[in-house]
């Protein structure tokens, strides 16, 4: 059992399993992180703890799995993202980073492909992020580019982080002022 001591409160933490049977009953408040096994498409071990879940309605929960399900897709994230900050900048408040979904290649190599690709991009403004579509649950999922021009993001397209799609999307420097 692990503690976390915030400012005169001092929280106990147990890791906790809710595969195997005898899970704790006295619960007030559950953490779990379950993106990779929503990537990865592990079910059983999301059933376990919405099994969990409904049978304590009153447990607290920190990034409910509806949540955690959205930001294990990219595609999906950005939408949100892409509506937030379209509401902030008709407040007048900051710039919102435009960006394009790329579907997976049918042939990396094809120039039907890359004229996709190169169409997709062209109302981007550059140096641009290449990012998996998924978020989480894979060798790739963190194999980011950051790209200068068309070749860079063509050459992206190439790689195995794109193979089931890539988000391209513009790089927004968050120092400026």
């Amino acid at each position: 059992i692990k503690t976390v001591a915030h400012s005169s409160v001092i929280i106990p933490i147990s890791p906790l399993t809710l595969m195997k049977p005898g899970a704790p009953e006295d619960l007030d408040v559950l953490v779990f992180k379950l993106t990779d096994q929503i990537a990865l498409h592990e079910e059983e071990e999301i059933k376990a703890v919405e099994a969990y879940l409904s049978a304590h309605p009153s447990l607290i929960q920190v990034d409910p799995i509806p949540v955690q399900r959205t930001l294990s897709h990219r595609d999906i994230m950005c939408s949100k993202l892409a509506e937030v900050g379209s509401k902030l900048q008709a407040a007048g408040i900051g710039r919102s980073a435009k960006h394009s979904l790329i579907p997976p290649p049918l042939s990396s190599t094809s120039s039907e492909f890359a004229a996709t690709v190169t169409e997709k991009v062209g109302g981007l403004k550059f140096p641009v992020l290449c990012k998996p579509l998924i978020a989480c649950g894979s060798s790739t999922a963190h194999l980011m580019w950051i790209c200068f021009d068309i070749q860079g993001v063509l050459n992206y397209a190439k790689s195995e982080a794109a193979k089931e799609g890539f988000v391209c999307q513009e790089y927004v420097d968050h120092n400026e002022e």
